[in-house]
C-alpha cells in the first residue's frame, strides 16, 4: 500500500510565503499601472468586458432569462471569464480599471501557482528549488507583466493551466493513497473543464496531452499504446454506419485544409468554408443514433458505463458530459471551429518557424542569454517524453504540444506563445533541479537556487517595457474621444458605423451602459454583428425608412479600417453629398455624426444596391 504523502516542510512553507510576498509587491505595482491608465480597450478586451457587464446587469435586475441568454450567446469566447468579471463588476463597479485590476490579481496568483504546481514534480528538498525557479520565470517574463495590465485572457489562462498542472501532478503522486489520488483526479477534471470554458484552445492544449499521457501510463509505454490502438483499429466492424463516419470525418479534414467548397449547382451557388456546421450535423447524428431504440439505448449506455474503468467515471461526468451538452447548441459548435481555425499571418515557412523562439528570448525573458538557456534546457528535457515518471512525461508532452500548436497554426501573435513560454520555464526548472539533484545533495541545490530566485523575484516590474506594450494593446488619443462621442450617439438609438479594432462595438456599448440606468435587454443599434451583405442591407433600410436616428461614422482610412469597412465607402459618400437628407454636425476627432434633415432621398438605397451586386 502506498504511504501517505509527506506534509510540506517548514522550508517549503517559508518558500511559499516568500514567493507570495514578492509576487504581491510586483502585483500591486502592475495593478497600479493597470488601473491608472487612461487608455481604452481594443476589440477583444471590450468584448469580454461588455459581456460581463450584461451578466452583471441581469443579476442586478433579477433577470434569469436574460442571464441565460447572455451565457448562450458567449460562443466565440466561452463564459468563465465574463462570469468572473461580472462578480467583480457587481462588487466594485463596471469601470475598465476593475477589469484590468482583476487581471493583475491573476498575475500575482499565477506566480504563486507556478511554485505550487512545480514543487511536487521533484521529490524532497529539490522540489522547493524547482518551484522557486518556475515562479521566478513566470514573474520575470516582461510580456506576461504587460499582459497583466490589459483585459485579455492570457494571464487568467496561465493561472488556470498551472492550477491544472498542479492538480494532475498530485493525482499522479505515487506516494499518495488511492483515495487521495481519486480526489485529486476529480479536482483535475473540474479545473480542466474551467480552463476549456475560459478559452477553447487553452483547454485543448491541456486536455490532449493529459489524455495521451494517461493512456501511456495505463498501457505502460508508447509502444504498447500504439499496439493497443492498432488492435482496436483492426477490430472495427465496417458496417454502413462506421463507413459513413470515416468518410464524413475525412471530408471534414479535406474541407479544413482546402479552404472549403464553393460550387454552383443548377444555377445556385453552394458555399461551405468552415467545418463548424457540418461538424454539428455529424455530432447530432451520432447523438441521435446513440439514443435511438428507447429503453434498449439506455441499457446499452449503462453497459458501456459499467465496462469503463471506474477511474474514468469522473472524467465522463465532470468533463466530457458538460462539454458535450454545451456543443449540442448549434452556434457553439460553429463558433468553436471558427475560433480554432482563425486566420493567417501570411508568413513564409522560415519566418513562421523562427517567430516564437525569437519572441521567447526577446519578450518572455528579461535577458536573451537567460532566454536561450531556458530554451536549451527545455529542449534537453524532451527526453522525458519516454520517461518512466508519469509526471515528468506529462509536463514534457504538454510543452511539446503547445510548441507544435504554435508552429502549426498560421496566425502568429506574440501573446499566443504565453502557454508554451510558461511550460518551457517549468520544464527547464524541473529538468535542471532533477538532473543536478542526482549529484548534489541537500542544501547544495536548494539554498543557492532559493537565493538566486528570490533575487529575481525582488527585481520587480520592467515598467518601461510594460507601458510600451500596454499602449500597443490599447487605444489612446483621438480614438478615445471618438469612442465617447459614439457612445452618446448609441444612447440616442443611433447607428454606429465604421467601427474597427480601435472603436469596437463592445466598447461603445460598455460606455453607453455606464452612462445611463439601462433597462433589461438594452443594446445600442449597431450593424457590426452582421456579415458584409447584411450590414449593407441594414444600413440601406435605415437610410430609406426616413427615421431620424443619428448615424455616427468613423473613417480614419488606415489599413485596419479599410480591411473591415471598405463596403461603407458609398455610404459615406452619399451621407456627405449635398443632396442627401443627412447633415453632418461637429463631433470628436476622427468621427462624423450625421443627423436627418426633413424630406428624403431614395437614391441612397439604389447606390448601395449596385455596390452589393457580385
Amino acid at each position: 500500500m502506498a504511504r501517505p504523502s509527506p506534509q510540506p516542510s517548514g522550508r517549503s512553507v517559508a518558500s511559499l510565503v516568500a514567493v507570495s510576498g514578492l509576487a504581491s509587491v510586483s502585483g500591486v505595482e502592475l495593478w497600479r499601472l493597470a488601473v491608472s491608465s487612461s487608455t481604452t480597450p481594443q476589440w477583444d478586451m471590450a468584448k469580454y468586458g461588455v459581456s460581463a457587464l450584461r451578466l452583471a446587469d441581469a443579476v442586478r435586475q433579477l433577470d434569469p432569462l436574460g442571464w441565460l441568454a447572455e451565457i448562450h450567446g458567449l460562443s466565440t469566447w466561452p463564459p468563465v471569464w465574463p462570469l468572473v468579471q461580472s462578480v467583480a463588476f457587481l462588487c466594485f463597479g463596471a469601470d475598465v480599471s476593475v477589469a484590468r485590476g482583476l487581471v493583475a490579481v491573476c498575475w500575482a496568483l499565477a506566480v504563486v501557482a507556478a511554485f505550487w504546481a512545480v514543487r511536487p514534480l521533484v521529490p524532497g528538498i529539490h522540489g522547493d528549488a524547482a518551484g522557486l525557479m518556475a515562479a521566478a520565470w513566470v514573474a520575470q517574463a516582461p510580456l506576461l507583466q504587460a499582459l497583466a495590465t490589459v483585459n485579455l485572457l492570457e494571464v487568467p489562462g496561465v493561472l488556470g493551466l498551472l492550477v491544472c498542472l498542479g492538480c494532475a501532478a498530485r493525482a499522479l503522486d505515487p506516494e499518495a493513497d488511492t483515495r487521495r489520488r481519486a480526489r485529486w483526479w476529480r479536482v483535475t477534471w473540474i479545473t480542466s473543464l474551467l480552463l476549456f470554458f475560459l478559452k477553447y484552445n487553452y483547454g485543448l492544449l491541456w486536455l490532449a496531452p493529459l489524455f495521451s499521457a494517461e493512456l501511456v501510463r495505463r498501457r505502460g509505454s508508447w509502444r504498447q499504446l500504439a499496439s493497443w490502438l492498432w488492435m482496436k483499429i483492426r477490430g472495427v466492424r465496417w458496417t454502413p454506419w462506421t463507413s459513413f463516419l470515416t468518410v464524413a470525418l475525412g471530408a471534414l479534414v479535406v474541407m479544413r485544409y482546402t479552404g472549403g467548397i464553393d460550387v454552383e449547382v443548377l444555377g445556385r451557388r453552394l458555399r461551405a468554408t468552415s467545418v463548424g456546421n457540418p461538424a454539428y450535423v455529424l455530432l447530432l447524428l451520432v447523438c441521435i443514433r446513440s439514443m435511438a431504440g428507447g429503453k434498449e439505448a439506455w441499457r446499452r449506455l449503462r453497459r458501456h458505463w459499467r465496462a469503463v474503468d471506474t477511474s474514468w467515471h469522473g472524467l465522463v461526468s465532470l468533463l466530457v458530459a458538460p462539454i458535450l451538452g454545451w456543443m449540442l447548441l448549434p452556434p457553439h459548435v460553429k463558433e468553436f471551429f471558427g475560433f480554432v481555425e482563425n486566420r493567417s499571418s501570411d508568413l513564409g515557412f522560415g519566418a513562421s518557424m523562427a517567430f516564437y523562439p525569437r519572441v521567447f528570448v526577446e519578450q518572455y525573458s528579461s535577458g536573451q542569454g537567460m532566454g536561450w538557456l531556458v530554451l536549451a534546457l527545455g529542449a534537453a528535457a524532451m527526453i522525458w517524453l519516454v520517461s518512466d515518471e508519469p509526471r515528468h512525461r506529462l509536463l514534457a508532452l504538454t510543452t511539446v504540444t503547445a510548441w507544435c500548436a504554435l508552429w502549426a497554426h498560421p496566425y502568429k501573435l506574440s501573446r499566443f506563445g504565453v502557454q508554451a513560454a510558461v511550460l518551457t520555464g517549468a520544464l527547464a526548472s524541473v529538468w535542471l533541479v532533477a538532473v543536478d539533484g542526482r549529484r548534489l545533495r541537500g542544501a547544495w541545490v536548494s539554498v543557492p537556487a532559493t537565493v538566486a530566485v528570490l533575487g529575481v523575484l525582488a527585481l520587480g516590474v520592467d515598467r518601461s517595457f510594460v507601458m510600451r506594450q500596454h499602449e500597443v494593446r490599447t487605444v489612446s488619443g483621438d480614438s478615445v474621444v471618438a469612442a465617447e462621442e459614439a457612445a452618446r450617439v448609441a444612447l440616442r438609438d443611433g447607428i454606429v458605423l465604421g467601427t474597427w479594432n480601435e472603436l469596437s462595438p463592445g466598447w461603445v456599448e460598455w460606455r453607453a451602459r455606464r452612462a445611463q440606468t439601462v433597462t433589461a435587454g438594452w443594446r445600442p443599434v449597431t450593424t457590426l454583428d452582421l456579415d458584409r451583405r447584411q450590414r449593407a442591407e441594414a444600413v440601406t433600410h435605415h437610410l430609406e425608412t426616413g427615421t431620424c436616428r443619428p448615424v455616427a461614422f468613423i473613417d480614419p482610412k488606415c489599413q485596419g479600417w479599410l480591411e473591415e469597412n471598405s463596403w461603407l465607402e458609398p455610404v459615406e459618400a452619399r451621407l456627405r453629398s449635398a443632396s442627401s437628407r443627412w447633415r453632418a454636425r461637429p463631433a470628436a476627432a476622427g468621427l462624423a455624426v450625421f443627423e436627418c434633415r426633413s424630406g428624403g432621398d431614395e437614391s441612397v438605397g439604389r447606390v448601395l444596391g449596385r455596390e452589393r451586386k457580385p
